[in-house]
């Protein structure tokens, strides 16, 4: 079968599953079999696929239609301009959340303009895919990252892109619970920005999650269990100019900067728009 039909074929059997992204998917998953680019799709249409490739693609389809993320089927997914592999240990990176990598670029660099030679210290508390230490690895100099997260598993995930992007070197991966495990030292200075996506969805909101793990969106009961328990691990490995970068849901903004207040009353509290129009970044600064 050629590809033009190969993936008519397909995209009708993602609609009838109700896949609304039907032709991406489709064609991303042929793109993954193939190993060709979606450019390659649409300028050989007529180009045959093979029997073993074409089951292999019949496969995917069908785990696609089952409701299995594509992200999952290809174990990739791209943010902010980088290719991560992701697998079921890990929540799939959003495009809301490169909202506070692009806050957490703007805070980097001005803390480096008043002190062009200071090492910058960064904490990705729940780092999951290490898809945001990664990120600012990459694209900031003189800063030194602790990518934690509770998960072994997620760990190995993000240790894994941190070697594909060759920023392994900037990065130091720690085992724990949010900021038990960071100990400040004169060898380990206060950190001076704490970047945190952490599980923020209520029980019932985790009720149409299928296929993502449940120990990176579930928030406790209000969805903001772990979030509290940060804010009040803060203050003691914080530097006194430092500053925290929270991933919420808009609909928690207004708790979350109650609860911040009470732990940072001398500190500046205020939101960031994701790509949406939501509020979606709690920044105390």
């Amino acid at each position: 079968m050629t590809i033009q039909k190969t993936l008519l074929t397909a995209i009708n059997k993602l609609r009838q599953a109700s896949i609304t992204s039907a032709t991406l998917d489709a064609e991303i998953l042929l793109s993954h079999v193939l190993k060709r680019s979606k450019e390659y799709l649409l300028s050989y249409p007529e180009k045959k696929i093979s029997a073993n490739l074409s089951r292999t693609y019949k496969s995917l389809i069908l785990r696609r239609q089952r409701g299995l993320p594509t992200a999952y089927l290809t174990n990739n997914k791209e943010f902010y301009g980088l290719n991560f592999f992701v697998n079921q240990h890990v929540l799939i990176p959003r495009p809301a959340t490169e909202t506070i990598v692009e806050e957490a670029i703007k805070e980097v660099r001005q803390l480096q303009l008043a002190d062009k030679a200071k090492k910058i210290i960064i904490a990705d508390v729940g780092t999951g895919s290490g898809c945001i230490a990664v990120t600012l690895a990459k694209y900031l100099k003189n800063v030194r990252l602790y990518a934690i997260d509770i998960s072994s598993s997620a760990l190995t995930v993000a240790k894994k892109n941190a070697q594909s992007h060759k920023v392994s070197s900037k990065i130091s991966f720690v085992a724990g619970n949010l900021l038990t495990a960071i100990k400040i030292t004169k060898k380990n200075p206060a950190i001076d920005l704490i970047v945190a996506n952490l599980p923020y969805l209520t029980k019932y909101e985790l009720s149409a999650v299928r296929y993502e793990p449940k120990l990176a969106l579930l928030g406790g009961k209000m969805g903001l269990e772990y979030i509290d328990q940060l804010i009040a691990q803060v203050p003691r490995v914080l530097a006194d100019d430092g500053v925290i970068l929270l991933e919420v849901s808009p609909t928690q903004v207004t708790v979350v900067e109650h609860v911040a207040k009470q732990h940072f009353p001398d500190k500046n509290i205020s939101f960031i728009k994701d790509l949406s129009g939501q509020e979606r970044v709690v920044k105390i600064k």
